[in-house]
């Protein structure tokens, strides 16, 4: 078994705890694969974001799980999206915490987990890729 895959989704509005998730899951020995941190200053026209989005949908795509970045359980479009991606391509899916559809009701797909308080998002030595739902 080659090394655990893990791709980041979520809001760029949780910044901070992607760069921390970055660092956490790599150190437990996983290949993580996050969006571009683009300062929000920056200007993009539309055809740069729509590369940006069609190479991290590629990223998604290739990996053996996919992490929900839903700090106090917010997901917005794009992150349904990169969600809705990941269950057509077989890729695990995990929330770092419940989702919300509507305040105060949490809503997770059967199958899918949530990291729970406290938790390590990762064990050293944990195998995600034995997550990973198989197609046909």
């Amino acid at each position: 078994m080659g090394i655990p895959v893990v791709a980041l989704c979520g809001s760029m509005r949780f910044r901070d705890e992607f760069d921390r998730l970055t660092t956490e899951l790599t150190l437990a020995g996983n290949v993580v694969l996050a969006p571009v941190m683009i300062d929000a200053s920056t200007v993009l026209d539309e055809e740069t974001r729509a590369r940006l989005g069609r190479v991290h949908l590629a990223k998604v795509a290739m990996a053996d799980e996919a992490l929900v970045v839903n700090v106090g359980g917010y997901l917005g479009e794009s992150t349904r999206r990169e969600i809705e991606h990941a269950h057509a391509h077989g890729v695990a899916v995990r929330y770092l915490e419940p989702p919300l559809i509507e305040p105060g009701e949490a809503v997770v797909e059967p199958g899918e987990a949530v990291v729970e308080p406290g938790e390590a998002v990762v064990e050293p030595g944990e195998a995600l890729a034995e997550s990973r739902v198989e197609t046909q």
